[in-house]
């Protein structure tokens, strides 16, 4: 394991431990980033969770957006980071698109909290505090 990973896996077992198997699989070293990559997911993933809203109004449709926000422009220098670090963000954002997580996007208003959660941990681990999420 790469010192990237370990500073976010030894943070995210102290606030999310249940999160951290999801990582196992989704670790991987991405040859390169294009910008676009995730455009049409983050589009796709808003919208079925849009369309969720309409039989639960407890989800938090706001929180979902934000994440993609943020996560979309970080998105935008993605190429400008280590290779350990982009390893990071891909896994970061495929759990932020896994509905079925720690805690189930669609189950309630609490269901993007473990979301919230990695994403933070994995700016802090990146080196981009600033770009944690606050809601």
């Amino acid at each position: 394991m790469n010192q990237t990973y370990e500073i976010f896996s030894t943070q995210l077992s102290s606030q999310l431990p249940e999160a951290v198997p999801f990582f196992k699989d989704l670790l991987v070293t991405p040859s390169k980033f294009e910008q676009s990559m995730f455009q049409d997911k983050f589009d796709s993933f808003l919208m079925e969770i849009a369309l969720a809203v309409i039989e639960n109004d407890t989800i938090d449709l706001i929180a979902a957006e934000r994440i993609t926000d943020t996560l979309r422009e970080l998105f935008e220098n993605v190429n400008e980071f280590a290779p350990e670090e982009q390893s990071l963000i891909y896994a970061a954002t495929h759990y932020f698109f896994e509905t079925e997580d720690a805690v189930a996007d669609k189950s309630s208003a609490d269901g993007f909290q473990d979301d919230l959660i990695v994403v933070n941990t994995m700016f802090e681990a990146i080196g981009k505090p600033e770009l944690q999420i606050k809601l």
